[in-house]
């Protein structure tokens, strides 16, 4: 007996030596362990080693049994994941192996199995064996990949990982990374378009990849349980730590690491994770009372709206996903009529102040629309993926319905207002702006027509002269052509002509307007980038 106790104590002192080394091992190094060495440790020490939350631990790694089934099913048929009401996962630690009854061995989960029958597969020993203290020590120095590619090994190496994704320690490690990228200026200032520096945006992508390769084989309801588990621990400890951190940068992370585990879904799939994460973040009745309230009555909800929205759903999808979360999150049940539409166009894309707050009234500002150009730009992209054929039916009129909401939020804009976003929507998709000049011309509102394309004329040179335009698709062909499509869209013929007549009228008194204030003020950048835009049109119109 005492013999047997001199050799356990000798063991117990190999382990505690062995965390220590791993405590103390630089992280910047590459880490290489002797197999020999840490396998040949007795792993059935039953004093003084604990779990992750400090209950008593015989040595043997054992998966929780509220995570697997009571009947050793594995963790993707665990009931109590699958309820999407509830998405936090049990993990509490499971029972001791001596507290399960060995006749019912057969309803152990597999680790269990395996360390009870299998202990001597190998002179080395099972992995899954390993302390818990010492598997948590030896991931806290491995990159996201390799655990990763660790947890694809076995389930039992599977599960253990899942397991460490709702400790602390996963939920620390994401926490620290975070708050230790260092942020610009312009990164802290949220101005309409969430991103996150490269570092940051990388290791929340891994973040993503890990949950992905961990819950392959997993149902929706689970995989979307662990992320919402892990990115809502990572946000409550970055708001305790750091109550000044901003939070759109917080949502931008959660975003990342979600469209990094979703990439590839289908739309069945990511409808499902639409509807659940509005359930969990309780999204879509807020988006029900912003919708029953005229715009601005609430600043907060709607910047909490146009955070979680573009954040999970739409600035961090795939180039080849956008159009189909565009569709997902613009079907919801809480959008009733093209009003209702419009205004959650303008919540998601208007400018913001550089508070946070949404500039409703930025078309009416007096400045140059190139300052605008993103706002209008985006504007543009999302409506015509909502309202394009392929996706779902809008009659001419529906469209035209949508287009006047628009542009009539919260008051109606000036011409020069809807001509830009006319010419970025033009740019994106020409068959909108035909139907509503189709529209203009069934109702004879020739005057409206030739002030929008007056206008048009006008403020693309400023388009076109912007710096950030490079591929916003924005040239003089594309001004041609939306001239062109608006002066054949049923006009008769003496509409036309008088159109093109007054068209032109209208330039050349723009002309000698700019051409006074050159001469009074000396400012002659406008009159030449209208010149300029004038010749390439003429150019263009002899071929």
């Amino acid at each position: 007996m005492a013999m047997e106790q001199s050799q356990n104590e000798a063991k117990r002192e190999t382990a505690t030596s062995t965390l220590k080394l791993l405590d103390v091992f630089p992280r910047d190094k590459v880490i290489v362990f002797k197999v020999s060495v840490i396998f040949t440790i007795d792993l059935r020490i039953t004093n003084e080693m604990h779990d992750e939350n400090g209950n008593d631990y015989d040595g043997s790694f054992v998966i929780p049994t509220s995570i697997l089934s009571g009947t050793g099913r594995s963790l993707k048929r665990s009931k109590s994941i699958n309820n999407s009401r509830n998405p936090w996962i049990d993990l509490s630690p499971a029972p001791c192996p001596e507290e399960i009854s060995s006749s019912h061995e057969s309803s152990l989960p597999i680790c269990l199995r395996r360390s009870s029958q299998s202990a001597a597969l190998s002179p080395c020993g099972s992995f899954e064996e390993l302390p818990t203290e010492l598997i948590y020590n030896i991931l806290k120095y491995l990159p996201w990949t390799s655990i990763g590619h660790l947890g694809q090994t076995s389930k039992d190496m599977r599960n253990i990982l899942i397991r460490w994704t709702g400790t602390s320690r996963m939920q620390y490690r994401l926490m620290q990374t975070i708050l230790r990228t260092r942020l610009t200026s312009s990164q802290k200032t949220w101005n309409g378009k969430l991103s996150l520096p490269s570092e940051l945006h990388t290791e929340c992508q891994r973040t993503g990849v890990l949950l992905k390769l961990l819950t392959c084989l997993f149902p929706t309801p689970q995989r979307l349980g662990l992320y919402y588990q892990l990115t809502t621990e990572v946000k409550r400890g970055i708001v305790e730590r750091s109550p000044d951190y901003e939070p759109h940068l917080i949502a931008a992370s959660a975003g990342v690491i979600l469209h990094s585990l979703i990439s590839g879904w289908d739309k069945r799939e990511c409808t499902k994770v639409y509807s659940l994460l509005c359930q969990w973040n309780n999204i879509g009745s807020t988006l029900a009372d912003y919708m029953k309230n005229p715009i601005s009555t609430n600043a907060n909800v709607e910047r909490s709206l146009r955070i979680y929205l573009r954040s999970l759903f739409l600035d961090f999808a795939a180039p080849c996903d956008r159009s189909m979360w565009i569709g997902i999150v613009f079907d919801c049940p809480e959008l009733t009529d093209p009003q209702d539409l419009a205004k959650l166009l303008l919540l998601l894309y208007a400018p913001l102040q550089p508070s946070g707050a949404i500039i409703w009234d930025f078309f009416e500002e007096d400045m140059e629309f190139a300052a605008y150009t993103e706002q209008y730009k985006m504007l543009a992209e999302t409506l015509a993926g909502i309202i394009t054929p392929a996706r779902k039916y809008y009659s001419p009129q529906e469209v035209v319905d949508v287009i006047q909401s628009l542009t009539g939020l919260p008051t109606l804009w000036p011409t020069r207002s809807a001509a830009a976003f006319l010419l970025c929507l033009h740019c994106v998709d020409s068959k909108p702006v035909i139907t509503y000049f189709k529209h203009l011309s069934s109702n004879e509102h020739r005057g409206m027509a030739i002030e929008v394309l007056s206008n048009i004329f006008y403020i693309a040179s400023e388009f076109i002269s912007a710096e950030p335009l490079g591929n916003s698709g924005i040239s003089y062909r594309s001004v041609l052509n939306l001239i062109r499509n608006a002066i054949n869209c049923g006009w008769s013929h003496d509409d036309r002509q008088a159109i093109v007549q007054e068209m032109w009228n209208e330039i050349r008194e723009l002309c000698v307007n700019l051409l006074d204030d050159a001469v009074l003020i000396g400012n002659a950048e406008e009159l030449h980038n209208l010149m300029e835009t004038w010749k390439e049109i003429s150019i263009q119109l002899t071929f």
